[in-house]
């Protein structure tokens, strides 16, 4: 009786196991509802300056004025004073060899005071890639300049202050075109 028991138990433990396949992640990964195979970033700064995406290209918050506070419709938030020059860096690693991308996020300004600067990407004034919701030049502004005296701009009218706004830059290098959407809406070309 026992060897036979042993070998009912052999006989289900091998087809058990012969019946279980291994599969190897494949395919587009989903993080809070988002596909992340071609995300190379996600920052939800709601507390810290995480990486949420695969690639551990987490942030690091420059000046100590610059805190996370609570608000009503996204729980906790960074915010970044206007009296300092507090600012988040990213890795540089995280645009290299990146033709085209899109960059979008949620602001909410506290004062419409010119040349804020939502995101500011690149090496120095004269090679970046950046967005600016009440621009010097007035109106909401996203501005690529390649570093040899080309600049290709998007300009539409400024944001106002005390509103959450959700707004997008796409840059297509094979189209040859710079998009700019607020609130789901494509403002400029």
């Amino acid at each position: 009786m026992k060897k036979y028991r042993l070998f009912i138990c052999v006989l289900l433990s091998f087809w058990g196991s012969a019946s279980t396949t291994i599969m190897a992640q494949g395919g587009d990964q989903i993080l809070d509802g988002i596909g992340e195979t071609g995300l190379i970033a996600r920052y939800i700064f709601d507390g810290n300056t995480k990486d949420w995406s695969r690639n551990n290209l987490h942030g690091k918050i420059q000046e100590s004025q610059a805190k996370f506070v609570n608000d009503e419709q996204f729980g906790k938030v960074l915010s970044l004073p206007a009296d300092t020059k507090a600012f988040v860096t990213l890795p540089g690693e995280a645009l290299i060899g990146e033709e085209s991308v899109s960059i979008s996020g949620w602001i909410f300004l506290r004062s419409a005071q010119k040349g804020q600067i939502f995101f500011d990407f690149g090496k120095n004034t004269n090679a970046h890639f950046s967005a600016e919701p009440i621009a010097i030049e007035g109106g909401f502004q996203a501005e690529i300049n390649n570093g040899s005296g080309a600049k290709y701009k998007t300009n539409s009218p400024a944001l106002e202050t005390d509103k959450w706004y959700h707004i997008a830059i796409v840059i297509n290098i094979p189209s040859k075109s710079v998009s700019t959407y607020v609130n789901g809406l494509r403002v400029a070309e």
